[in-house]
């Protein structure tokens, strides 16, 4: 790496390696190598002395940061909410909750970047320095050709598999949360129209409350298919609906609306003459109901009878296809399930590990087999004295050596070539993958700005380096002045600036002052406080139609957009039916709380325990669907019941995630914020 490209001339010239000026000047010639001048050992020593204390104190800072952000996070979980029952209440439901002021950071250190990729990078370019540099200042005649041979072939994969891995993972961060909110958006969507196409509503205006509401209904089929109190299903399954009765009390037959939009291939109308009668509310008398066919090109709707089922809705009767169960589960398209994976595994640290291993692992064969085979021909030539072996010696990896050597050696024009091709080749791939990056929004931790500042940083200082070595007198004479590889070195030093030391002290946004302006009130309970103001705020923006899209807009930049999404779906729930909060609560479970869940919350194994009763809950409505798929409730009831505030606990979890984004969001649109919503902090 450090010049020395010296002429391909015999052993016997190879005095011309040096310049004459340092031949005038007592400076000796050997293995194409010559001394170094002072200046050089200051400048090398000075270069490298700067270059430690930046990466230790950078590595010293970065440990110190992650630990305090998990500590941080930890104190938070532990004393994030406590629930509290009613007697009154059902068991499941959730009337006080408390919450404390901690919240968890929306992470720029272990979040936004890798702590892993920051040290390996950094450690690793440290290391390439330190040993380059160590050749100048014990001397290039002396230090072991092996040993700087290896860092020599190196040297690319150093410099720019950190560059990569880097690019890489800000395309796909940004590629990852754009399709997280769009998931997350289109499940929030699905429970804006309350009514499915394959529905067909009876709405009963009038429901005696007091008595228990008993409905049976009166399947007339080919078969006699009929469903019993009991709920048992006594039929053939194979055979198809001639017509549907539903026996009820004439008193109610003037309020009923049938509701048939979703199913146009029927009809209905009443039936004077009834088949049988049934008790609804302690009433006796009945009225007959039948939908039959208005065409023979509908037998696929009633083709069997497990392809339908019968759910009451508070005081609604809902006959409905089976096809709804899939909604109760979370199913991605495929191309999304992949693309998601791939996301995933792309910004993750086992792909930093997997990465930097498989590359230097190629680098290490490469560097073996290159060094095996000039030493194979160095071993072959050297008891020939022929001028054509000395020659073929000179062309050879390194001059007047073998690279395996343990003495002094200098680098010679393969050795030039094979750095030239690796660089091209990581070139081309940096720049494949910065295309996606000019794609991906502009990040609120200035992961994009790094990555191009980087990027800048090498292409220059690398043409300062590369340009100059094409005139021959800057190896053979400057750079035993002034090391020419300063350069390079340099680049190295503000790379470890610009990606490990800006954002470990100067990108951490302490928010004291902010944190400190939000008033806070003790809840009813007295145990914790809420930050009452910043979670009022928090909601006014996630409810006002122009605030809301700037807000999961800058969620979404900032890496962590499923809070924003979980809280908005929560707030659905609460003003929901009875039947869509039983679908958001499978897909809550499915999409925001299971582990590798598509949009899974950062929540720790304490918040999922106090989310037991969700996930139970799940199961139950589950098991009610299965219950119901055969057709077999006789005896209608209303089911599982969920409370309004049944998703409190969760939503405070959410609230805990959002109030630093929140803080951030309200740093970077105060006037937005100021004129839409009022909201002022003094």
């Amino acid at each position: 790496m450090t010049s020395n490209f010296t002429s391909l001339a015999p052993s016997n010239e190879t005095v011309l390696a040096c310049h004459p000026l340092l031949l005038a000047q007592g400076f000796t010639s050997e293995k194409g190598l010559c001394d170094d001048a002072p200046s050089s050992y200051v400048i090398s020593s000075i270069q490298l002395f700067v270059h430690s204390i930046l990466c230790m104190v950078s590595l010293i800072g970065l440990i110190y940061k992650v630990r305090k952000i998990q500590q941080t996070d930890k104190r938070s979980f532990n004393s994030t909410v406590h629930v509290e029952h009613t007697p009154s209440s059902p068991p499941s439901a959730l009337t006080t909750t408390t919450t404390t002021t901690t919240c968890s950071n929306v992470n720029y250190l272990t979040v936004a970047r890798n702590p892993t990729l920051m040290t390996t990078g950094t450690i690793m370019s440290f290391l390439f320095v330190m040993i380059m540099q160590l050749r100048i200042l014990i001397g290039r005649k002396r230090f072991p050709c092996f040993l700087y041979m290896l860092a020599y072939h190196f040297a690319a994969p150093s410099m720019s598999t950190t560059i990569v891995l880097r690019t890489i993972r800000v395309a796909m961060l940004g590629l990852l949360n754009q399709l997280k909110v769009k998931i997350g958006q289109r499940e929030l969507e699905k429970y804006f129209n309350s009514k499915d196409r394959n529905t067909i509503e009876i709405v009963m205006p009038f429901v005696n409350d007091e008595a228990q509401q008993e409905l049976e209904i009166n399947s007339v089929v080919n078969t006699s298919t009929s469903v019993t109190h009991q709920g048992h299903v006594g039929s053939d399954e194979d055979h198809e609906f001639e017509n549907i009765d539903l026996s009820d009390p004439p008193q109610i037959l003037n309020g009923m609306v049938i509701d048939t939009n979703s199913c146009p291939n029927y009809h209905t109308s009443p039936n004077s003459s009834p088949s049988s009668s049934y008790p609804l509310s302690r009433m006796n008398s009945s009225t007959t109901f039948s939908m039959e066919r208005k065409s023979q090109n509908t037998d696929s709707f009633f083709r069997n009878v497990s392809n339908v089922q019968v759910v009451t809705n508070d005081n609604k009767v809902i006959c409905t296809s089976k096809s709804e169960n899939n909604l109760l589960s979370m199913k991605l398209p495929t191309y999304e399930t992949i693309a998601l994976k791939m996301y995933t595994f792309l910004t993750s640290t086992k792909f930093v590990i997997l990465f930097y291993t498989a590359t230097f692992f190629i680098h290490l064969v490469l560097y073996l087999t290159i060094g095996s085979i000039d030493y194979y021909y160095w071993t072959t030539h050297e008891s020939k004295q022929d001028q054509a072996s000395i020659e073929n010696i000179h062309n050879a990896w390194v001059l007047d050596s073998f690279i395996f050597s343990t003495s002094g050696c200098g680098s010679d024009t393969y050795n030039l070539y094979l750095f030239i091709a690796e660089v091209v080749v990581y070139l081309i791939l940096v720049l494949s993958v910065s295309t996606f990056v000019l794609f991906v929004k502009r990040d609120v931790w200035k992961l994009k700005m790094e990555v191009f500042a980087i990027f800048l940083n090498w292409a220059i200082l690398g043409l300062i380096y590369c340009a100059p070595l094409l005139l021959s007198e800057v190896s053979k004479l400057v750079d035993y002045y002034f090391p020419w590889a300063f350069f390079m070195f340099l680049a190295g030093m503000i790379d470890t600036f610009i990606s490990v030391t800006i954002p470990v002290f100067f990108l951490q946004r302490e928010n004291k002052s902010s944190h400190g302006k939000a008033t806070t009130h003790t809840t009813p309970t007295g145990n914790a406080e809420i930050p009452t103001s910043a979670t009022n705020e928090i909601a006014r923006c996630l409810q006002h139609p122009e605030i809301y899209p700037l807000f999961l807009s800058f969620g979404e930049r900032s890496y962590a957009p499923e809070d924003i999404l979980c809280y908005n779906l929560i707030e659905q729930f609460k003003k929901s039916s009875q039947r869509n909060r039983k679908k958001i609560i499978c897909t809550l479970c499915d999409t925001y709380l299971k582990y590798a869940a598509p949009l899974q919350l950062n929540l720790s194994n304490q918040d999922l325990e106090k989310l037991a009763p969700v996930f139970e809950m799940q199961q139950k409505i589950l098991e009610e669907n299965k219950q119901r798929a055969r057709f077999s409730m006789s005896t209608l009831s209303r089911g599982i019941e969920i409370p309004s505030n049944f998703l409190n606990n969760l939503q405070l979890m959410s609230e805990r995630n959002l109030l630093d984004l929140y803080e951030r969001f309200y740093e970077e649109h105060q006037k937005v914020l100021k004129d839409k919503l009022g909201i002022c902090k003094l």
